[in-house]
């Protein structure tokens, strides 16, 4: 939401155990069929207070819920908010760690350009330093997944930024026809 609320339906969100399985909210800028809204994430992040406020609320959102952690997952952050999106990132996982709880963030798909990966407003190296958890989304083609393709390729240069054990890819279970 703006100036560093939420929008949606926190009463909706199912308690924090069921049934001995561990329940996390997930709070993103972007809906099914929809494109993210990377302004209201830009807004936030360039505006201290509605940083802080935005921290304060997804904070106060899974403590009242009893949750154990957050996964955050704002997609198409503009390249030039990287430092802003970092520091964000850094100051919400200390909230957490210091309350006790965990935090994932997810990140859009590393693209290959002449032998470098491009995360564009995602550093990886510093996230995985921050969160518990970074979630990768993985290529879609079916040919990236060739071996030694770029799937391959992309695994094995995420290791090099981030703790193995802080790594999850994100593998789309839909069908695709693509090349």
């Amino acid at each position: 939401g703006t100036l560093g609320g939420l929008t949606g339906y926190v009463d909706h969100l199912p308690p924090a155990a069921s049934e001995g399985a561990k329940v996390v909210p997930l709070v993103r800028n972007w809906m099914p069929g929809h494109e993210p809204n990377w302004a209201l994430v830009s807004d936030m992040l360039r505006a201290e207070e509605d940083r802080d406020a935005h921290i304060a609320n997804l904070l106060g959102a899974v403590q009242q819920g009893g949750y154990p952690g957050l996964v955050v997952d704002y997609r198409a952050v503009l390249a030039e908010d990287r430092d802003l999106y970092t520091a964000f990132i850094q100051g919400l996982a200390d909230a957490f760690h210091e309350a006790g709880l965990w935090l994932a963030v997810v990140v859009d798909t590393p693209r290959s350009t002449a032998g470098q990966w491009e995360t564009g407003a995602y550093d990886l190296r510093a996230l995985g330093a921050a969160a518990d958890q970074v979630r990768i989304v993985m290529p879609l083609s079916p040919q990236a997944y060739v071996p030694g393709g770029e799937a391959e390729q992309l695994l094995q240069w995420v290791t090099t930024q981030i703790e193995r054990h802080r790594i999850m890819p994100i593998f789309s279970t839909l069908g695709t026809d693509g090349e």
